[in-house]
């Protein structure tokens, strides 16, 4: 998908947004145009720096979704909350049985 990611003098990732026909590229502000595949995304390090900028053109790193932190963590918490409902279902039936589903 078509991707304008803005990004300021040091690589800092500051926004990305697909292309629309209202997209506006910034004024002042570094950025670039870049394509990111489905099931990819745009890599940024701890310290919130997508762009390598020590290279012209300025480059950008992109990396599998499944591989990111940030998937790994939902998909934790996605599971957890499977967890936790199964637990309300369970509670739920015991409820019913023991009051006849009244």
């Amino acid at each position: 998908m078509d991707t304008l990611l803005i990004y300021d003098e040091l690589g800092h990732f500051i926004s990305a947004t697909n292309r629309t026909p209202s997209t506006m590229e910034p004024v002042g502000v570094p950025f670039m145009w870049i394509d990111v595949p489905d099931g990819k995304i745009i890599k940024v390090d701890s310290e919130g720096i997508a762009v390598d900028v020590s290279v012209t053109p300025h480059t950008v790193e992109l990396e599998d979704v499944s591989r990111s932190p940030e998937y790994k963590e939902l998909q934790d918490k996605i599971a957890d909350l499977h967890r936790s409902q199964a637990d309300q279902d369970e509670l739920l039936m015991q409820l019913m049985l023991t009051t006849g589903g009244n």
